[in-house]
């Protein structure tokens, strides 16, 4: 239970940690000497740091309650460093780097970077506003990357096709910024979508990629990448259709081609 109170504790962006890192500690359990029961007592000296009343529950919206998630934050990453060097083998231990990579990333930003951290505290009506629509477009951009790593596709194929869904991915989180915050609380929420994607689709082998001219292309895309493209328009149409409808009503949209 430790390591899932450990993750739900950072709810800005939990579905791109969680998702990594239960992937990662899943899959290597067959293949190591001790199991989640390791990181579970590690974690449970969080425990009485998650009763401090800076850690209630929601998005960080003062310096102390984000010094205190940074506190928690580090205290756990320990526990997965040290649960990763004694029971991982190799290709795990990569696995589940890479799982946390862009989370470590994120809050060196949060908790190391004053400008950062100003910034991220400045715009809390924008975070606050969209973290729904940020959990449904991390939601898609991991089941997608998954759909990729998975399809029988050459590396140039696979490439494109993860590039394409970064490309979705932070199009999406800035339209929902875009259609309920100002324009540079909208970059801000992509500039951080963009740290989070960097462990897993290098921006260097994006460069050259433009969204319009090759995600876009039926021809140009792997198949199994085309709703990447979708994942985009169908994020504007939810967040234009939320401006009419009751803030009750739930959407469950699916991405087809």
């Amino acid at each position: 239970m430790g390591a899932v109170i450990f993750m739900e504790t950072f709810i800005v962006f939990p579905t791109l940690f969680i998702a990594g890192l239960f992937i990662a500690t899943g899959s290597a359990q067959s293949t190591v000497n001790c199991n989640r029961t390791t990181l579970d007592q590690c974690l449970k000296a969080i425990e009485p740091l998650l009763n401090s009343p800076a850690m209630a529950k929601g998005i960080p919206s003062t310096k102390e309650a984000v010094q205190a998630r940074c506190a928690v934050f580090k205290v756990g990453m320990l526990c997965i460093d040290e649960y990763k060097d004694q029971c991982l083998n190799q290709r795990h231990k990569i696995q589940m780097e890479r799982a946390v990579a862009g989370a470590q990333h994120t809050f060196a930003f949060l908790c190391d970077d004053p400008v950062f951290q100003s910034e991220f505290l400045q715009h809390q009506n924008c975070l606050h506003g969209t973290s729904d629509d940020w959990e449904r477009c991390s939601y898609h951009f991991q089941n997608m990357v998954a759909e990729e790593l998975a399809a029988n596709l050459t590396k140039a194929d696979r490439n494109l096709g993860l590039c394409c869904a970064k490309h979705g991915f932070l199009r999406c989180v800035y339209y929902a910024a875009q259609f309920k915050c100002r324009k540079e609380e909208a970059l801000f929420l992509m500039r951080v979508a963009q740290t989070l994607t960097e462990s897993q689709v290098h921006e260097n082998a994006c460069k050259k990629i433009k969204f319009d001219d090759v995600c876009a292309s039926d021809s140009s895309v792997p198949t199994s990448s085309v709703p990447f493209v979708l994942l985009t328009f169908a994020a504007v149409a939810i967040w234009w259709s939320s401006i009419f409808v009751p803030l009750t009503r739930h959407y469950n949209f699916k991405f087809t081609i």
